[in-house]
């Protein structure tokens, strides 16, 4: 679990520790900076099974085709998850709510295409709907999970 970091000066007053990492000391530009690292770094994940998708594809590899296949429909419908857990922001916060929000929004667009290409590449109108319903259920499970070894914060304490 993530726990508050926090410092006793001299004087016996609490430090609050300054942010370190890539964006620290940065204010909300370095927010925003948070946010578009986090669903980039989803999409390379996203990216990189397609491509391992291809690569079975292309050599006839059956396992590593349908390995990818599996990690493309995942991946796509956990990157909310992964946007977030990427990106270091807690969800409570409005960074961490815009961040899985563009993450919906990504998510149902690869997951409704995954099921657009499992379909024969024929649209049928359940798609959409069928891709947000995933999306939501994937990725709270996988928030759930990454809450669970620490990955993701959340508040803990009674609001």
């Amino acid at each position: 679990m993530l726990t508050e970091n926090r410092s006793i000066a001299r004087d016996g007053t609490s430090v609050e520790p300054s942010p370190s990492g890539p964006f620290a000391g940065e204010g909300e530009k370095g927010d925003m900076k948070r946010i578009a690292f986090g669903l980039a770094v989803a999409f390379g994940v996203f990216a990189a099974c397609f491509a391992l998708h291809i690569v079975g594809g292309a050599t006839g590899q059956e396992w590593l085709f349908a390995t990818a296949v599996v990690l493309i429909f995942l991946t796509a419908a956990g990157y909310p998850a992964i946007a977030l857990a990427a990106s270091r922001l807690r969800m409570e916060t409005r960074e961490g709510r815009w961040t899985l929000l563009a993450g919906m929004a990504v998510g149902d667009l690869l997951t409704a295409s995954a099921l657009w290409a499992a379909a024969g590449r024929s649209l049928e109108w359940w798609q959409p709907f069928l891709a947000a319903v995933i999306v939501g259920g994937v990725s709270m499970a996988m928030l759930w999970g990454m809450r669970g070894v620490g990955l993701v914060g959340m508040r803990s304490e009674a609001v």
